[in-house]
């Protein structure tokens, strides 16, 4: 019972540490985010259309990592190269790997920072405790 009790108070954190970062971001990060997370749901219809939900999910996650060639390949299917109105597809593909690869890199940027200020707070603290 009490693994059980476990189980359920993990979303209710989770969903209370969502609420704590809605209340504390900025407009401008909650609309990226939710632009994101609209791209992803378009992305999965769209990308889906010809192979199902699955793959739509597939190629929709791989664009928006910044890949581009094997999840285009994956829509163009065994024919290869693009084929009469597969062209906006093949140009959406595009857009999708371009956001993708922004979003890795800001990613990777905060990451990055955070280790930055990290080493500073800790270099902070040693020449603090050093003895002159």
């Amino acid at each position: 019972m009490d693994a059980l009790a476990a189980l359920l108070r993990k979303p209710v954190g989770a969903m209370r540490a969502l609420l704590r970062w809605i209340r504390q971001s900025t407009r401008l990060q909650r609309l990226l985010v939710a632009e994101v997370l609209l791209m992803a749901l378009a992305g999965i219809s769209l990308f889906g259309a010809q192979g199902g939900w699955v793959q739509g999910l597939f190629v929709t996650s791989a664009l928006l990592k910044g890949d581009y060639v094997d999840p285009t390949n994956v829509i163009l299917g065994p024919a290869g190269g693009p084929h009469g109105g597969d062209g906006l597809l093949v140009s959406t593909t595009l857009l999708y790997s371009l956001v993708g690869t922004l979003l890795s890199s800001a990613l990777v940027a905060l990451i990055l920072l955070e280790m930055l200020h990290d080493l500073e707070h800790r270099l902070q603290k040693l020449k603090t405790s050093r003895p002159n």
